[in-house]
């Protein structure tokens, strides 16, 4: 009885029910699309950054992240380099040295990330 109320109920006000169901497939239309185009954009953001900074892989030494001293250091980066060059989905390699520091001018200062990689890399 209740479903042949409510599909009277919808045939009772046709334009209002077609402007209802256009408004609702209109609205799910957009929603899909504005999601697409951002997780889109997230993507292209994502790579443009790694591309830029630190890459899409990264070696550190033991220990580094639970406490990342600039004296922890990988002594031996080459045999790295050599090892990794032969995997076919690496286009580029190179090795880098990150380090964080304060940039002062008379009562200004800055922090600053000074990067540093080899120019006469493999890469």
């Amino acid at each position: 009885m209740l479903i042949s109320l409510a599909w009277r109920n919808i045939w009772r006000q046709p334009v209002r029910s077609v402007l209802s169901i256009l408004g609702m497939a209109l609205t799910s239309m957009l929603l899909v699309f504005m999601l697409s185009f951002q997780l889109g954009s997230y993507e292209i953001i994502k790579t443009g950054s790694l591309s830029l900074f630190d890459g899409f892989g990264q070696f550190q030494p033991v220990g580094y992240p639970e406490d990342p001293d600039i004296s922890r250091r990988i002594e031996t980066a080459d045999a790295i380099l050599t090892a990794v060059q032969d995997i076919p989905e690496i286009t580029n390699i190179t090795a880098r040295a990150t380090g964080f520091v304060i940039l002062a001018n008379g009562e200004r200062s800055f922090g600053a990330a000074v990067v540093g990689i080899d120019p006469l890399s493999r890469g």
